[in-house]
């Protein structure tokens, strides 16, 4: 069974653009602008995110994301590769992307939030640990993240 992640943006960025920025984050050679992008242990595709999608978000974390960005974790042995590929993704685009964003799991748990500037990492999710969370270059917290979803 593969794992689903969701990274909401605040970030006006046509589905398009987040794609190029992963190649450039995750260092893909593949040019072209097929979706969805084949990572290590994942499997990445972006959209703009629909309106009901943005009230849910809004309703729960106070912003109003405009882009999406899915990430699929491929099964069994990949899960490793995909996570850590997820962590780099992500820390990537919030440098890329100023603004508020949060990266759930499975549509309802929260990994990690960044609103309003402050970056919060759920520490249920034990692959967030402090070395790979240093990339990300901003102060962050790792704490309990009760889900405003379920």
């Amino acid at each position: 069974m593969a794992l689903e992640y969701a990274l909401h943006l605040e970030v006006d960025m046509q589905p398009e653009k987040a794609l190029n920025s992963l190649r450039k984050i995750l260092c893909l050679e593949s040019a072209s602008n097929e979706e969805p992008l084949e990572a290590p242990g994942v499997v990445i595709s972006a959209f703009k995110q629909s309106l009901i999608g943005q009230e849910i978000i809004e309703e729960a974390f106070s912003f109003r994301p405009e882009t999406i960005v899915w990430f699929r974790i491929k099964p069994k042995e990949r899960r490793v590769i995909g996570r850590k590929t997820l962590l780099t993704a992500t820390l990537g685009m919030l440098k890329e992307c100023s603004g508020d964003a949060v990266l759930l799991f499975n549509g309802e748990d929260v990994v990690l939030k960044r609103i309003h500037g402050k970056l919060v990492a759920n520490e249920a999710f034990s692959f967030w640990v402090a070395p790979e969370l240093d990339k990300a270059n901003q102060p962050y917290e790792v704490k309990d993240i009760p889900s405003p979803l379920l």
